[in-house]
């Protein structure tokens, strides 16, 4: 199995008019069991009596299977009295029915606040939804009393969730579709809001990708760093396909419309991590070092007190790192011209919940929790560009956030950067090893970063390379780990 906490949206196709084809159903459940045990049927509008239908048919067959199963339906695109019959038939229809088939958890609707504040709901707005779905699911839970009664809005709609709470509803869903840094962004922001009550319910990549000029490749790498910060949060998710899409590909699809898999896309499930990252590194035989309990070590310059790549209003710093989580003493990951001065400078560390902490002098900030991954080997990788911090894992950015940096005589943003080496600076892990690390001198582009292709490294230790640090920025200031 992919990660316990991934589910999957199936039915889309036969929510669509489709007839019902027991054995294609049978198979493709058959398949996605090797990959995930929960499935979220597709909502049928309360109007569509064959996809209510269909919908039904399909969550008792994965239900029978084994699955997970989480099945509703939604107003749909509505009139007042179309949305009020809604209302009434969750309570009276659609509850029982739920109860009665042992569904594992009822979906009271689907993205209603998005269609009321898109003028699709009669005169309903967003807020009217809110507060009707709070009084009412009292009354849908007296029907259906075996599982969470949950409701899905779309990620647009969430500072009204966020700001009101959600009342009786066990759980909240929404469905999250944006470009990566705004996905890693609106996951922070509802995890802290709503915390073991979240999940999203559907989640996938920017589409059409063909549109957007992506390979298949390009689109199942995207998709895969989303599943890596899903699962790094422990956020319970169900990625969104269709079965089928037109034959260029352009869509969501699992399949060409020819019954073919999709090259790549399919392959998603195949792992859990992302693919490895691109960096010209021998695969590890030793790790940097290991020394005492605390595996700490401080680089020493040959011929000077610190070591130093001059003043800057950028830089980009890269450690890699296999982290085993501890119960106490956060790791120190960054240490740039952390003993300068006046406590001046700025450092990075992880904190045993897995979130960023970053300080420069006596200002801090803290990321979410659960962004760093433990128990594995990854690149971390810091950007420093003017006020603006980036920390990327392999091949995505976690985290972004504004900074004030401290000054030392030459301006904010033109610090002196003492770069691993001063006394008293180290660098420092609870438990855990180091393979590589090196500091550039400038904020590289997002694409650099993730492609891994450091071609102008300022300061650079390579596994396997004894202990010599390599200083090729001119100022000669190779060093030794000690």
């Amino acid at each position: 199995m992919t990660w316990s906490n991934l589910g999957i949206n199936i039915g889309n196709d036969l929510n669509s008019g489709q007839e019902y084809d027991e054995q294609l159903v049978t198979t493709d459940l058959l398949y996605l069991k090797n990959y995930v045990s929960k499935v979220r049927i597709a909502l049928a509008a309360n109007y569509n009596e064959a996809g209510i239908e269909n919908t039904i048919r399909l969550a008792r067959q994965a239900k029978e299977s084994g699955y997970y199963t989480l099945w509703g339906v939604t107003s749909g695109d509505s009139t007042d009295e179309q949305y009020n019959e809604w209302m009434s038939d969750m309570v009276n229809v659609h509850a029982p029915a739920a109860q009665r088939y042992g569904f594992d958890e009822l979906l009271f609707g689907n993205e209603e606040g998005h269609l009321a504040s898109i003028k699709k709901l009669g005169t309903r707005t967003p807020g009217d939804v809110r507060s009707d779905i709070r009084k009412v699911v009292s009354l849908v839970k007296k029907k259906y009393t075996i599982g969470p009664v949950v409701h899905v809005d779309s990620q647009t709609q969430r500072k009204g969730w966020m700001d009101e709470g959600i009342g009786p509803l066990d759980k909240i869903g929404f469905n999250v579709y944006d470009n990566l840094d705004n996905f890693v962004t609106i996951l922070q922001q509802l995890k802290t809001a709503f915390g073991k009550r979240l999940f999203i319910a559907e989640w996938a990549a920017e589409h059409p990708f063909i549109q957007l000029g992506w390979t298949p490749e390009r689109y199942a790498q995207e998709i895969a760093d989303r599943l890596f910060l899903l699962k790094n949060a422990q956020i319970p998710s169900y990625f969104f396909t269709w079965r089928y899409g037109n034959s260029d590909g352009s869509n969501w699809e699992i399949m060409l419309a020819n019954n073919k898999p999709r090259p790549a896309l399919t392959s998603l499930f195949e792992t859990t991590t992302l693919l490895p990252y691109t960096q010209a590194v021998e695969t590890p035989l030793t790790p940097l070092i290991a020394l005492g309990n605390d595996r700490s070590f401080r680089i020493r310059p040959y011929d000077t007190s610190v070591l130093r790549i001059g003043k800057v209003s950028g830089i980009t710093v890269g450690v890699q790192v296999n982290l085993v989580k501890k119960t106490a003493d956060n790791h120190t990951i960054v240490a740039c011209d952390f003993n300068y001065g006046e406590n001046r400078g700025y450092c990075l560390q992880i904190n045993n919940n897995g979130s960023f902490v970053f300080f420069s002098g006596q200002a801090v900030v803290t990321s979410a929790q659960l962004l760093f991954p433990y128990g594995k080997r990854v690149w971390i990788v810091c950007r420093i560009n003017g006020a603006v911090l980036s920390v990327f894992i392999d091949k995505q950015k976690v985290w972004t956030t504004q900074i004030s940096r401290v000054e030392n005589g030459g301006g904010v943003g033109n610090q002196e950067v003492t770069y691993f080496g001063e006394e008293g600076s180290r660098f420092r892990t609870s438990r855990g090893e180091w393979y590589s690390l090196f500091a550039i001198k400038a904020s590289l582009a997002d694409q650099q970063i993730v492609s891994g292709n450091y071609q102008y490294l300022d300061i650079f230790y390579k596994e396997k390379q004894g202990n010599i640090l390599i200083d090729s920025s001119g100022n000669q200031n190779h060093g030794v780990l000690t």
